[in-house]
């Protein structure tokens, strides 16, 4: 939620002006990326991908005027078409499926629903309050259209963002995201870009970039390391591919004999998504959760808060089933007593949210394959599909710098089968960090 300064009150002291204070009363509440709600009204977003492409405007929701509030009319409809009596039928259903999940069930007493007057109701908005962002090579906008084709906004930039040109049809819908797509703050003016805001008219962050250790050349407040024309700043999401080299005691293979890689991707502030193929104890391969059986042999989508979290977690440790629930009191332990740690080492790659999404999705979907060493669907199988969605180098082959005279002196490439050589080749063809240090029990 944030807010602007709306009304502004002031305290005297003897008729001396002591103290004035600005109040934050034109609040705007996001929900999620696909609808805010601001000054009783909402506006609802549509994407590709990450990019978004249109916004529709509502007449939304109108103020509570009074509590108790009353109930309203049966023949009253919700945004979803339906009647107070359907909405409230629904909701009693749900009620009672909860009930019986918690071993309960709902008396048989007579149950009343109100809901305030005039809250929810049916909008009858038109298409011409659906408008179209058409954007350049960094997706700022550039012009905003109606539904007819219409013209209602065009902008064009400096380079580091600050308005060029700003046309705009006074009588209707002025676009807050402009440079880079990102939401611009109507009073302050600044750029909000998730995890910094950021000032056009300085081209500079406001605050110190959290990953600035990453790139100690340039400075922590500089925007797209002083390449706006060509580059857009990232919010922070990156992937991390983890590794353990080989083992010589069988009983922390888990068919993993000559080692292991994984991933997870995320960032420092929302988390990290946690994906490995364990082939541990379990039924190979996901359909097994059709069937009811949670107990399978890969790790999909576990979120950690922190590398720190992760690090400490079971996941980085030997155990024979991963899902079994008990966390590290089931992980294998030195003849002295202590927790094996489980990875090594650990290559931080940066991208961006829609990389993000690309990588997530291309990462879980090794599982929908079971697991096999002779149908080359393996634990490395899940940050060669996350890195080749993600548009980066997988390790799977390297060079060995000689040319083949039978193949036009193409360079000669070595295909890399285990996960140590693959990682070797990661670290060495993707630019990012080592993040090793992090990856140690504590």
């Amino acid at each position: 939620m944030s807010g602007d300064s709306g009304t502004t009150t002031q305290m005297l002291i003897k008729g001396t002006n002591a103290v004035k204070m600005a109040n934050l009363d034109q609040l705007t509440l996001y929900p999620s990326e696909l609808i805010t709600v601001a000054d009783g009204a909402y506006t609802q977003h549509y994407y590709m991908g990450s990019q978004r492409i249109a916004s529709m405007l509502g007449a939304g929701f109108k103020p509570i005027a009074g509590l108790p509030a009353d109930p309203l009319q049966a023949n009253a409809t919700t945004l979803d078409n339906r009647t107070t009596e359907e909405f409230a039928d629904a909701n009693l259903q749900k009620l009672a499926l909860d009930a019986q999940c918690s071993g309960t069930t709902l008396s048989s007493q007579s149950h009343t629903y109100k809901t305030p007057a005039n809250w929810i109701y049916s909008t009858g908005y038109s298409t011409q309050d659906v408008y179209f962002y058409h954007s350049d090579h960094l997706g700022s906008s550039s012009f905003i259209t109606t539904t007819g084709g219409y013209s209602t906004q065009h902008l064009q930039y400096m380079a580091y963002g600050e308005d060029f040109i700003h046309q705009q049809n006074a009588s209707t819908y002025k676009t807050p995201y402009t440079f880079s797509a990102k939401e611009k703050d109507a009073e302050t003016g600044f750029s909000y870009f998730g995890a910094r805001y950021y000032a056009d008219n300085l081209s500079i962050w406001l605050s110190v970039d959290p990953l600035a250790d990453k790139f100690p050349s340039l400075s922590p407040y500089n925007y797209c390391a002083n390449n706006p024309v060509m580059l857009v700043d990232p919010d922070g999401r990156d992937i991390v591919v983890l590794n353990y080299g080989s083992t010589r005691d069988p009983k922390h293979w888990n068919n993993h004999i000559v080692g292991h890689q994984a991933v997870l991707i995320g960032n420092d502030k929302k988390g990290w998504t946690y994906y490995s193929y364990d082939a541990d104890e379990g039924v190979n391969g996901r359909p097994s959760k059709t069937n009811g059986n949670e107990n399978d042999n890969f790790t999909a989508g576990v979120h950690f808060n922190s590398l720190e979290d992760f690090a400490n977690s079971g996941h980085n440790t030997f155990k024979d089933d991963y899902d079994d629930g008990k966390g590290t009191s089931t992980s294998h332990k030195d003849n002295d007593g202590n927790i094996i740690q489980r990875f090594q080492q650990g290559y931080r790659i940066e991208a961006d949210a829609k990389t993000d999404k690309m990588m997530k999705k291309a990462a879980d979907a090794t599982f929908d394959k079971k697991y096999s060493l002779i149908k080359g669907n393996q634990c490395t199988s899940v940050p060669k599909n996350a890195l080749d969605a993600g548009g980066f180098k997988n390790g799977e082959y390297s060079d060995t710098g000689k040319r083949d005279p039978q193949n036009y002196g193409k360079t000669i490439k070595e295909r890399n089968t285990l996960p140590v050589t693959k990682q070797k080749e990661i670290e060495r063809s993707n630019r990012g960090i080592d993040v090793d240090n992090q990856l140690k029990r504590q």
